[in-house]
């Protein structure tokens, strides 16, 4: 388990990555209550996101500075609209990743068929695949 910790003048904060059954799990709980939870099934990308998420919450305390007498709860949803926002903009770039890889293996893989179909005579074709 990784952590980083954070103050807020007497609240502490927690950037977490852990394991969680067969996959991983990003974290940040402030104040005992946690605001963001994210799941991941690649160890790589929870440690990339991980990273990410450590670097958005330092800039986004340094970008949006309170005065004394702000509201802790607003501050929660506020920070956790922000990483929540940095998660799916991660997550949906890992989908177009995943899904462009898959669309070419797709593609190569039928360019190797109809190659393969052709030596094959219309008698000896059988489905590879057959209901039980």
């Amino acid at each position: 388990m990784k952590t980083k910790n954070y103050k807020n003048g007497s609240s502490w904060a927690r950037a977490y990555w852990k394991p969680a059954g067969s996959g991983w799990e990003v974290g940040f709980v402030y104040g005992g209550k946690t605001l963001f939870c994210g799941n991941f099934v690649h160890s790589s990308e929870a440690n990339k996101f991980y990273g990410m998420m450590k670097r958005e919450i330092t800039r986004f305390a340094k970008k949006y500075k309170v005065g004394k007498t702000y509201s802790q709860s607003w501050y929660k949803t506020f920070l956790t609209a922000q990483i929540q926002t940095c998660y799916y903009n991660f997550v949906n770039a890992q989908v177009r990743k995943h899904a462009t890889a898959a669309a070419r293996n797709w593609t190569k893989s039928v360019r190797t068929y109809n190659r393969m179909n052709r030596k094959w005579t219309s008698t000896t074709k059988t489905p590879a695949i057959k209901a039980a």
